[in-house]
């Protein structure tokens, strides 16, 4: 998530939140190896990521700092990008939605795929016909609907870092390692626990990624709901400005019917008595 650094000043003037999309990230441990990368970068004095809404926010003592931290995360594997303001605090329902159906589709798919392999090793003896099209059932489970797992844990090992991604390609590439081998000397065959293991961390993926459309598509509705405007007043002159222009120290008038912006303390009513001046203070967000 990212917001410019012209309008992310917080109480300490001299300090800036930058507010950064984040891409890459398979699992907690992404989420906490990208915030220690942020914390520990020279001139960030706070980092925070969340997992879910895949965003991490950053205060810094310079602006400048924002195309360092890109380059330092990058270097541990992921990406980030500045946030436009004008997007919703929420990953795009549209991007959510194609990660959904892609994650449902290799689903199925493995699950085609390794529901006969399964039925097939309960052959006994098993025949090498049977064996061999274990072998042909197995290898796309293992190198396209398993591809994710597999990305995820080759970007983490150049990198020299390991996740969940990781536990996954060294559980399936050695089972399927060893049963190719013994598919050639005549041994047991562990073919179908690839396509078991695999299946089943697809069908968690894809109810992950379901809840996550069905979030985003809330959390887009309340922004929705949220006030884009406010209208404050400085050096004794009325202005409507951005929302998230507001800083601590403004006087805001609030109107009947207005909507919600900044949580402030109440300091009086105009001659108008439904007009009421509320102050923002910092860390009342």
């Amino acid at each position: 998530m990212a917001t410019t650094p012209s309008t992310a000043r917080e109480g300490n003037e001299s300090e800036l939140r930058l507010d950064f999309d984040v891409t890459g990230m398979t699992c907690a441990a992404c989420a906490r190896r990208v915030e220690n990368t942020l914390a520990e970068h020279p001139g960030v004095t706070k980092a925070g990521v969340n997992f879910a809404l895949e965003r991490a926010s950053v205060e810094v003592d310079d602006a400048a700092r924002g195309g360092e931290l890109i380059v330092a995360v990058r270097g541990a594997g992921y990406d980030l990008e500045l946030r436009d303001h004008d997007r919703p605090d929420a990953p795009g329902a549209d991007e959510v939605e194609d990660r959904t159906r892609s994650a449902r589709n290799r689903f199925l798919a493995s699950l085609a795929l390794s529901l006969p392999a399964v039925i097939l090793a309960m052959l006994l003896p098993m025949p090498d016909r049977v064996r061999w099209a274990q072998f042909l059932l197995i290898t796309p489970v293992q190198f396209w609907t398993a591809a994710p797992f597999l990305k995820g844990a080759w970007a983490n090992a150049r990198h020299r870092a390991a996740n969940m991604d990781t536990l996954v390609a060294l559980g399936t590439l050695s089972a399927y390692l060893y049963s190719l081998y013994a598919l050639l000397a005549g041994e047991h065959l562990y073919f179908e626990i690839i396509g078991v293991l695999v299946t089943f961390l697809l069908l968690g993926k894809y109810l992950e990624y379901r809840s996550r459309n069905r979030a985003s598509r809330a959390i887009s509705s309340l922004m929705e709901m949220g006030a884009k405007h406010a209208r404050v007043i400085r050096s004794g002159i009325e202005d409507t400005i951005p929302v998230d222009d507001v800083v601590p120290g403004d006087l805001m008038k609030v109107r009947p019917g207005d909507r919600g912006h900044r949580d402030g303390v109440l300091l009086g009513k105009c001659r108008d008595e439904r007009v009421a001046i509320a102050s923002f203070h910092s860390g009342m967000i």
